[in-house]
């Protein structure tokens, strides 16, 4: 990284830093007779500012796994560091090195800590898609080669089932921009990709794995120049894959989200309207099952396509939550909206919605949608977003809800939490006892490092 972007990287980390102190202690409250530890001092977790990819997740104890690579003299090196529930980080490990470039780290883990980290190993002449595992309490396997390609990846995106199974998929360019999906079986080895039926685009991927390992992709094919469709590919706990099942039309470059349990899967997209208009945007969402066969799609929401942010998509029980960010004109913000989907597609959803104001009422340009991210479970959302494009102390935003019934839940008030817009939030379960942890990556201008703040949520 050149020093020109370090410095750059950097001042937009510190900004979320600055006026930290302000709300260190703050619990997070407001989830019915939950209790919080507050948010944590900054603390370092022994990663260079100059290294890049930095990747962060956490099983289901509440382990924090981290995965980032560095280059220093002419060799690129892939590192890994864990830290348990209270304890103290392990040593770097290194994963693997080479005097070509290790790029773009893709790290998950599940809820007993096996973890898998994919990345590209660029040369001259072509890239790899590349892959590494650890089982809880093991050693990492050598790195396994998945796939070669021409001129590197559009997206990849990897998750592991509660058995340790595998499911990836990754869009490639070049060689017809195709599509292909990877599932390897608890216990057993690699296998081979499968091209997801021809697709052809180079459109998002969005995956997701169930807790038995039920698979599910959803994505582009292109069915000729100009136009595309958006598919659901599904594969078998054992690895067989499904042909595509077609889910509607999908605009290049749109928002993809898609969760599944092992009953029921949902699916949201940012798409075209059914005119045909330039630059609009419909975000849609279906109910399925989890082999990709989906009920007729509901309507959320319409506007310009750029005005639309991150879309997630959640599974709690019987409930289906799909919730995105919009941005306005400049003066006016924007909001997050959250829908709970419950009976056919004829039923309209109930849809919550939360203001995100201005930063700056007299900026010149509108800044970009929030950056959301949620969880849910055991009757419970948990969504949490960045006020983009603010002031150095803007605030992350959250709100928490409870269950009422099958297809609402009482939102609670939105509560402001220190942090940038990168952020990380997961649930752990763990008998009769239910925690989100939220973790927070950001920099420092004091200090050529990457630290980190968490806090949890005990209910």
């Amino acid at each position: 990284m050149s020093r020109a972007g370090r410095i750059g990287a950097l001042l937009g980390a510190a900004a979320a830093l600055i006026g930290v102190a302000a709300f260190l202690g703050m619990a997070w409250g407001g989830w019915g007779s939950a209790t919080g530890t507050g948010w944590s001092a900054p603390a370092p977790i022994g990663v260079d500012a100059d290294a890049a990819g930095v990747e962060v997740a956490i099983d289901g104890a509440g382990g924090l796994h981290l995965a980032w690579f560095d280059r220093r003299q002419g060799r690129s090196a892939l590192f890994y560091r864990y830290r348990s529930p209270g304890g103290e980080w392990t040593e770097p490990q290194r994963v693997t090195e080479s005097r070509w470039w290790i790029r773009r780290p893709t790290l998950a883990v599940n809820g007993r800590g096996d973890v898998v980290v994919l990345w590209e190993l660029a040369s001259r002449r072509q890239s790899t898609l590349r892959a590494s595992v650890r089982l809880a309490g093991e050693a990492w396997e050598p790195p396994q080669t998945l796939a070669p390609v021409a001129r590197g990846f559009h997206s990849v995106e990897v998750a592991i089932d509660e058995r340790g199974g595998i499911s990836a998929a990754w869009s490639s360019v070049g060689g017809g921009d195709s599509t292909w999906g990877l599932r390897r079986p608890a216990g057993e080895g690699w296998r081979d990709p499968v091209q997801l039926a021809g697709l052809r685009s180079g459109l998002p991927i969005a995956l997701d794995v169930s807790a038995s390992g039920k698979t599910l992709v959803v994505t582009g094919d292109a069915e000729r120049p100009g136009t595309a469709r958006l598919v659901a590919v599904s594969a078998t706990p054992d690895g067989r894959w499904s042909a595509p099942r077609g889910l509607g039309r999908q605009l290049p470059g749109a928002r993809l989200a898609v969760a599944l349990d092992d009953r029921r899967a949902v699916a949201a997209w940012v798409g075209p309207p059914e005119t045909g208009a330039r630059r609009r945007g419909v975000l849609r969402a279906a109910e399925g099952s989890p082999d990709g066969r989906f009920g007729a799609p509901r309507v959320l929401d319409r506007g310009r396509d750029d005005t639309f942010g991150d879309l997630v998509a959640l599974r709690d029980g019987p409930r289906s939550v799909v919730a995105w960010g919009r941005w306005g004109p400049r003066a006016d913000g924007g909001a997050i909206h959250a829908a709970v989907l419950g009976g056919d597609a004829s039923t309209s959803s109930r849809v919550a919605r939360w203001a995100v104001p201005a930063q700056e009422a007299e900026a010149r340009f509108a800044p970009p949608p929030p950056h959301l991210r949620g969880v849910a479970g055991d009757g419970v959302v948990t969504l949490a977003w960045s006020r983009a494009g603010g002031p150095p102390a803007a605030p992350l935003m959250r709100v928490e809800s409870s269950s009422l019934g099958r297809d609402e839940y009482a939102w609670g008030s939105i509560e402001a939490v220190p942090g940038r817009s990168q952020i990380l939030i997961a649930r752990a379960v763990s008998g009769s006892e239910s925690v989100v942890r939220a973790v927070l990556l950001a920099g420092s201008l004091d200090s050529p490092r990457y630290e980190l703040i968490e806090s949890e949520l005990r209910r």
